[in-house]
């Protein structure tokens, strides 16, 4: 064979692998190409997913929560707190396809609600695949489930120093108008001794303490007595405090101060009795001072409702039985000299209260709580 012949054989051979070395790179492209693909697909799925998974958990939340807000704990109001989760329902983005289970008997753990305290409702959604049907996969069941109780408001921070006796005010209802501070020239609506006129000590005694508190609310938290983790004094694992001393002395200068500070910085929109209450006789959501995004001052007032708080004049200790939501109405003409009483309008009211000490089990009081258990 030939020095030339040999070279075109050599020739004829590299061409040959070349070209096998190009099927083999198209064909690995092509694989490259489809698991991508596969895995993008995938990938986009599993975020829509999520969203959707998303967005049915938040529209399970607000139906659990309307439908707390009709609860009493008797069975005769289950089917009231049920209508109004169905009617939220439909209000979100529930759909009529989806498979829906709302329940006063039972939680989202499975466990049986005992006191129709707490209501449950569950969404099941057919979520069809947006890309990955086109590697075989053609979705899932999506679903989400939120319980939701009505509590007694066991109490927490940002109560004001003024206080109602619970056996002066058992005839009281919505839009009442009461007295929270007395002046030395007023007739109580209870029994009193001279040197006592309803203001308390709540994060401390002192005209100061007690001018910053009518401001801003106290920063220690004071609750309900027989209250989980409520204690008579604070001390080491205790959720706030179900004991506190009434502030004796007129207060005349505080409490203007206080009062005027309330008034002069309370949101434009919400200066009002109607402004700031609905048909409902509840809080609107724009004038409610714990809400998310709330700033400024407030004339939406909680105070204890308390037992002995005209036992004696005098400093002394009294017990905080109950918590009354209260839109403040401001002082009489003026407030100086003796002469300084502040009134307020009473709102029995539900509200959806952030870091709220939940009361006793199976009680409801002045305010009641609705907030998510699970």
């Amino acid at each position: 064979m030939t020095r030339h012949t040999i070279s075109q054989l050599t020739d004829r051979l590299r061409r040959l692998t070349q070209r096998g070395e190009d099927g083999q790179m198209l064909v690995m492209a092509s694989l490259t190409f489809v698991v991508v693909l596969a895995f993008s697909a995938l990938a986009i799925d599993v975020g829509y997913f999520t969203h959707t998974r998303t967005k049915l958990q938040a529209d399970v939340d607000a139906a659990a929560l309307a439908g707390a807000q009709g609860l009493c704990t008797t069975a005769e109001c289950a089917a009231i707190a049920e209508g109004i989760a169905h009617a939220m329902k439909e209000r979100n983005d529930i759909r009529v396809t989806d498979t829906v289970t709302i329940s006063t008997t039972e939680d989202c753990s499975g466990h049986e609600i005992l006191r129709y305290d707490k209501i449950s409702v569950r969404a099941e959604r057919r979520n069809a695949s947006f890309l990955a049907h086109l590697i075989g996969y053609d979705g899932a069941n999506i679903s989400a489930c939120a319980t939701a109780g009505r509590f007694a408001f066991g109490g927490g921070s940002g109560v004001r120093p003024f206080a109602l006796e619970d056996n002066c005010i058992e005839n009281i209802t919505y839009d009442t108008t009461v007295v929270i501070k007395y002046d030395s020239d007023t007739t109580r609506n209870c029994d009193s001794d001279s040197g006592n006129y309803a203001a308390v000590a709540i994060d401390g005694s002192g005209a100061s303490i007690y001018r910053t508190t009518i401001k801003y609310g106290s920063n220690g938290a004071v609750c309900i007595e027989g209250t989980d983790g409520c204690c008579p004094t604070l001390q080491t694992g205790c959720s706030g405090v179900y004991k506190i001393d009434t502030e004796p002395g007129n207060m005349i200068g505080p409490t203007r101060d206080g009062i005027d500070y309330l008034i002069d910085n309370t949101p434009a929109n919400c200066d009002t009795w109607e402004e700031v209450t609905d048909d409902d006789q509840n809080v609107v959501p724009a004038c409610r001072p714990w809400a998310e995004g709330y700033t400024g001052a407030t004339r939406v007032i909680i105070i204890p409702v308390v037992d002995g708080l005209w036992d004696k004049g005098g400093r002394h200790a009294v017990t905080i039985k109950n918590f009354a939501i209260l839109f403040l109405e401001g002082y009489d003409d003026k407030c100086k000299g003796n002469e300084c009483d502040v009134r307020a309008r009473f709102i029995p009211m539900t509200a959806t209260l952030p870091n709220a000490i939940l009361g006793p089990a199976g009680v409801l009081s002045n305010i009641t709580v609705v907030t998510l258990t699970e």
